[in-house]
């Protein structure tokens, strides 16, 4: 019996040592390891990781996104501009514990491959320092969410929704190609077949380790660090990576199963032909479509003033209003899944241009 104990326990200590090497030399097995630590989290500890990018333009929106962003228990995570000025910066510098600094500061140009960078970097870090947030939602200062910190748990924390992601996918017509920045013929881009979208979205645990770089297997760092090459010589490369890095992988079973197309924003580009999106500030114009939109955020509001009012109506009107719950969770129903062939393509109720970018 003694010999008999003695061989089993040989036998445990060798399977251990199997199963250590390979968790932790294997790119796959490490990053399955990885997603395992945030299952461990029970469901009382599961949170948010919210990352905003603050510039000069919008750092004045900050204070009154803060005050209703999230819940004691969710990751905040902030990024300066390097750009700007030390005395506006100390005047909006977050003084709350929960929420991290994403440093050092980097200088961000619009259009530019840098917010891409910055993007990866976030979710790299959160990745790293916090073990028990499902979604990574980027935002901006100027967008304001419709909801209560406690209703996006208990939707994105629901069954049906908790390993979902939420973006927007749609084919694009022109790319705008920087002068004077040649690539490689195998870094070429195929603009028949290339994918834009906005730079806002919700994207699930699984899907922040892909795109970050962590990836699930060394497949999902091959695509993101083609796509980073392919995307420096172009215009408004924020609205282009996600989508064509996700809709690139092959590897079974491929993410394309847990996205959706929409993200859950409202947002006016009635015309298309300016580069920003309009202001939401005006309650007589903008109000009925806001509250009928189903939307988790509104963007954009640029000037605390400007939109006290309309920000005032949704706090009150919008917030803890089972109605609107009951509208944002049937949005994400109606969104198609990407493993739909024709999922780019389509548009949903809620995809109009008044809604979305579309």
């Amino acid at each position: 019996m003694m010999i008999y104990n003695r061989i089993l326990l040989l036998f445990t200590l060798a399977v251990l040592a199997v199963y250590s090497y390979f968790a932790f030399k294997s790119p796959f097995s490490r990053n399955a390891f990885a997603r395992s630590q945030s299952s461990l989290c029970d469901q009382n500890q599961r949170n948010i990781a919210y990352f905003v990018q603050v510039s000069s333009s919008n750092i004045h929106m900050l204070p009154t996104l803060l005050s209703v962003l999230g819940t004691d228990s969710d990751d905040i995570l902030l990024h300066f501009d390097a750009a700007i000025d030390d005395t506006l910066l100390s005047q909006y510098h977050p003084s709350s514990t929960r929420i991290r600094l994403l440093e050092p500061r980097q200088h961000l140009t619009w259009g530019k491959i840098s917010l891409v960078l910055n993007t990866r970097r976030a979710m790299h870090h959160m990745l790293t320092c916090c073990q028990c947030w499902t979604h990574f939602i980027a935002m901006s200062p100027s967008a304001y969410p419709l909801l209560a910190g406690i209703e996006f748990h208990r939707i994105l924390h629901s069954r049906r929704f908790l390993s979902a992601s939420f973006g927007q996918f749609r084919f694009n017509r022109t790319l705008n190609q920087w002068k004077n920045c040649p690539v490689e013929e195998s870094l070429s881009v195929d603009q028949s077949s290339t994918v834009k979208g906005e730079a806002w979205f919700i994207w699930s645990r699984n899907v922040s380790e892909f795109l970050s770089g962590v990836g699930r297997n060394e497949k999902g760092q091959e695509i993101a660090t083609e796509w980073l090459l392919k995307l420096t010589s172009f215009g408004a490369p924020d609205e282009l990576f996600a989508q064509n890095v996700l809709l690139d992988d092959r590897t079974p079973p491929s993410l394309r199963n847990e996205i959706y197309n929409d993200h859950m924003y409202f947002i006016d580009w009635e015309n298309e032909t300016v580069h920003h999106p309009y202001n939401l500030h005006d309650v007589n114009q903008y109000w009925n479509n806001i509250e009928m939109s189903g939307a988790m955020f509104a963007r954009k509001f640029m000037s605390p003033i400007d939109a006290k009012e309309m920000i005032d109506r949704i706090h009150s009107h919008l917030h803890s209003n089972h109605n609107h719950i009951n509208r944002i969770i049937a949005r994400m129903q109606a969104a198609c899944n990407l493993s739909h062939p024709a999922c780019v393509l389509s548009r949903s109720q809620f995809q109009s241009r008044t809604y979305t970018a579309f």
